[in-house]
């Protein structure tokens, strides 16, 4: 097993970036007309690994290409060119373009490098339809400083590119030697060899002399040669490929060549019992993995790393364990390192300040920042989504909580829960409802009861109880339930099954019971109405909350006197009247805690 839990890693990255050891840094990424983002989208990079999802066609992966265009000595245009089949099409005013910032530790600021698309001519040089220029800032664009406060500072009108080397991994290409010339490329049509299964027979003979002599080998013929490198992983990275792949490798060699016609790499695995075997016979996830770990052993201090879907022809488990190691690596060299992936098993394992989902609004692209893995699985697949199941003693606590999720955040995070209103209000869920989920072991349940319900000095951890006071657990559970007796009698021929329910009531009663703001949800309405005849109301009744809202009821349904309002058409007024409530008012705040407090809780 690792040393640390990726959890405990991410702890560990969360506090070493805000001692700001990863500068430079790339702090945000906007889009003021970029393909087809909205106009003026942007990604904030506010944790050193950031991971970017979305359906497919959402440009996860030309967020990446960008991102390598913003270090010095690279260009966007390396990765995105136009041709005669595909072209770049800039707005009839300015041009396509991007923003992204990084502190200035020189000058003590914020810098903002603007990168405009344009067709470059030089007078006797060739033409470059697709140079990305880097340009005077734009105030259309909302940048900070104009070229004459930047040249008051440097001493130019713009800002440099980010001194950042950069690296891009896409585990889509990462194919072995083998796998590319046996499934993509055809045999020379001047080739000796009637099979491709013998042209690879007969080149392997040059890789088993490389691995028999443990070293590189070149062999000379007319106008060329064969070359191999020869590579020995060190036992560290060794380790690592088995934790990641749960293997069992005792040796791994790298054959980087030009056997098969093109530049390639044959990896040589050994096993403990003197087995060998290539990547012909292994997996191509056991080779992207290998590679994969060899140049993040290589990658320098500092360095930007883009990965693109690292999840390919992995196994769950070996993702988990793979962004593990990413971790590891980030922390010791300060990367700064974007994923773009689909995976959940990589998803569920970031902080919410790293999940970056892209989504389609129809006509473009939005980008929603800070996402909960459950928020970004609804864009995805909202199969994916594992939901916490919220009980309540009323359906207006219920319809609150749930109108709250979809108006403060959106309809990604309302999904992460299903919500329940129960029979039998508070004392049927104490006494029946949360007796079996405490026993059950019910890991996704949890019960958000009214504030009045709310013991005075908070919740009892039984860890805290010591046995000698077994016999007290009736009392201190009726401390928890505001003076309710729970029945355990089903287990009264056991007293150390019954001790233990007792227990397990008093654990879940710890971590699945959560109150709602205020005294009722009726007071949660009434308190934060900025309607007339509400205010109304409640100057002449007080702090009668159900009747508020039964005379608010009545009087907007057009009622006369004596004619009975029914408790459904009460409801549906309250849902009008929590419809008009001002947003982010100090109780949706608690309520939207309170959410995240179960989120934060692992299922």
């Amino acid at each position: 097993m690792p040393q640390y839990t990726t959890r405990e890693r991410i702890r560990r990255l969360d506090s070493a970036f805000a001692a700001g050891v990863f500068e430079p840094f790339i702090r945000d990424l906007r889009f003021p007309y970029y393909k087809n983002f909205a106009r003026g989208a942007r990604i904030d990079f506010t944790f050193p690994i950031t991971v970017i999802t979305g359906q497919n066609g959402t440009n996860k992966s030309s967020v990446l290409k960008t991102l390598y265009g913003c270090c010095q000595g690279r260009s966007l245009g390396e990765l995105w060119f136009s041709s005669a089949i595909d072209t770049i099409v800039d707005p009839e005013e300015g041009s396509t373009r991007f923003i992204y910032s990084y502190y200035d530790d020189e000058h003590e600021v914020v810098a903002e490098v603007l990168q405009n698309h344009r067709r470059r001519e030089r007078a006797g040089g060739p033409v470059d339809p697709d140079y990305w220029e880097t340009s005077r800032p734009s105030k259309n664009d909302g940048m900070r400083l104009n070229a004459r406060e930047i040249r008051a500072l440097t001493g130019r009108t713009r800002w440099e590119k980010i001194r950042k080397t950069c690296t891009l991994i896409d585990f889509r290409s990462e194919l072995s030697a083998f796998d590319r010339f046996f499934y993509h490329l055809p045999l020379r049509p001047n080739s000796t060899f009637d099979d491709k299964r013998d042209f690879i027979r007969a080149r392997a003979t040059h890789l088993q002399q490389a691995l028999i002599n443990e070293g590189d080998y070149e062999r000379r013929f007319g106008h060329g040669s064969w070359n191999i490198r020869y590579q020995t992983l060190s036992a560290e990275l060794v380790a690592v490929i088995n934790e990641i792949l749960g293997k069992a490798y005792t040796s791994i060699s790298l054959l980087h060549h030009n056997l098969f016609g093109f530049a390639g790499s044959t990896v040589s695995i050994r096993l403990g019992d003197g087995t060998n075997y290539t990547e012909a016979f292994a997996g191509s996830g056991e080779f992207a993995v290998i590679m994969l770990a060899s140049k993040l052993h290589e990658v320098p201090e500092y360095e930007l790393l883009l990965i693109d879907e690292p999840e390919m022809s992995l196994h769950p488990s070996a993702q988990k364990q793979l962004i593990n190691h990413i971790c590891l690596v980030t922390l010791r060299k300060k990367l700064q390192v974007v994923i773009s992936t689909h995976s959940p098993s990589i998803i569920e394992e970031m902080p919410r300040s790293a999940i970056k989902t892209l989504y389609s609004n129809g006509d473009s692209i939005e980008i929603l920042q800070d996402c909960e893995p459950g928020q970004a699985f609804f864009y995805i697949s909202p199969s994916h989504v594992q939901q916490r199941r919220l009980f309540f003693e009323d359906r207006l606590a219920a319809e609150i909580t749930q109108f709250v999720a979809k108006t403060e955040r959106d309809q990604g995070y309302a999904n992460q829960f299903t919500y329940h209103p129960l029979p039998g209000g508070h004392s049927a869920i104490k006494g029946k409802f949360i007796v079996s989920a405490s026993q059950s072991g019910s890991r996704d349940s949890f019960y958000l009861l009214d504030g009045d319900q709310t013991p005075p000095n908070g919740h009892i951890d039984p860890i805290s109880i010591p046995e000698s006071d077994n016999n007290q657990l009736d009392n201190i559970i009726q401390q928890q339930t505001l003076g309710q007796r729970i029945d355990f009698s089903q287990n009264s021929n056991d007293p150390a099954t019954t001790i233990r329910s007792k227990r397990n009531y008093l654990g879940f009663y710890l971590n699945h019971v959560h109150y709602l703001p205020r005294q009722t949800p009726e007071e949660i309405l009434v308190e934060n109405s900025i309607a007339p005849d509400v205010i109304r109301h409640r100057a002449v009744l007080g702090n009668n909350y159900k009747e508020i809202l039964h005379q608010v009821a009545h009087e907007r349904l057009g009622k006369v006197a004596g004619e009975e309002t029914t408790a459904e058409e009460i409801f549906i007024v309250q849902r009008l009247v929590l419809a008009e409530l001002p947003r982010r008012n100090p109780d949706y705040m608690q309520i939207l805690q309170i959410l995240q407090d179960i989120l934060d809780q692992p299922l």
